[in-house]
């Protein structure tokens, strides 16, 4: 409590007044370090869903960032990067067998090796 009343405040008047007057000492359990973004305090969650239950559903309402942001923003061109591999693995194929019906016969594969 000492350290306070060596600290001086300017509050709305022009007198200084020592901090402890305008503040109280209290004993507790506190964070050793609380993180932030920008200039807002961040958390980090870790949980397990349940079974049958999306994750999607779960962070719904969470903005990501850092690592968990880079990891959503590849998990959503997957779809496309499937696609064009898949148009890609066709025509190198097609090129090869000189057919157009023994590619497909191939890419009908893929789903069971997936």
């Amino acid at each position: 409590m000492e350290a306070l009343s060596k600290i001086y405040v300017r509050p709305s008047s022009t007198k200084l007044a020592p901090l402890s007057a305008v503040t109280r000492e209290r004993q507790g359990v506190a964070a050793l370090s609380v993180n932030y973004i920008g200039q807002r305090p961040a958390v980090n969650i870790q949980f397990n869903a349940k079974p049958g239950i999306s994750v999607s559903s779960i962070t719904a309402s969470f903005t990501y960032q850092d690592t968990a942001s880079a990891v959503q923003k590849s998990v959503g061109g997957l779809a496309i990067l499937l696609g064009v591999a898949s148009v890609v693995i066709y025509l190198v194929s097609g090129m090869l067998y000189e057919s157009f019906i023994h590619p497909v016969t191939i890419l009908s594969g893929l789903p069971f090796a997936g």
